[in-house]
């Protein structure tokens, strides 16, 4: 009785230190727009699943609260486990690239993707993320410099310009 006890104690204790981790760690919330993510709205995008203009709407209304959010996305790497989870899986038919895949096993590359649209719909109202994307062009991922300087001249095409982009 008094394992069984001592077991179940050490099995809460553990689930609260994990709850109190996660809390502690986990990004900041997406700022949203009608009760949706900001993600929802860049996935509406990408998948062409929501109007252009709605989603569109939704993003610049969001606005400058979307800029950290979209930093984050066009940082993402993905492991070498996650890519080759991915490979496997489709490549064997565990998992069909569906909607459904998508959102789950979304690679840095779709994230990429969605931010530069975030950034196409912000336009020169993302302009305080100018520096952040400057440091970006010095990335040692060829696709994250390559995707910073698209959102560059997507914001601001003369300080992609001073910045060296073509």
């Amino acid at each position: 009785m008094r394992k069984t006890r001592r077991y179940l104690l050490v099995t809460l204790l553990i689930a609260v230190l994990g709850f109190a981790s996660w809390l502690l760690l986990r990004p900041d919330p997406e700022p949203s727009y009608q009760g949706k993510p900001l993600s929802y709205w860049l996935e509406g995008l990408a998948l062409g699943s929501t109007p252009p203009a709605q989603a569109n709407e939704a993003v610049r209304q969001i606005g400058t609260n979307a800029i950290p959010t979209l930093l984050r996305m066009l940082k993402m790497r993905d492991s070498n486990f996650k890519l080759n989870f991915i490979h496997f899986a489709s490549k064997h038919h565990v998992i069909s690239m569906n909607y459904l895949s998508y959102i789950w096993f979304r690679t840095a590359e779709i994230r990429h993707y969605e931010a530069i649209s975030g950034f196409t719909c912000l336009g020169s109202q993302a302009r305080s993320a100018v520096p952040e994307l400057i440091k970006l062009l010095a990335d040692p991922s060829k696709d994250i410099k390559n995707d910073a300087a698209t959102a560059l001249k997507k914001i601001d095409p003369e300080a992609a310009a001073k910045a060296g982009v073509k």
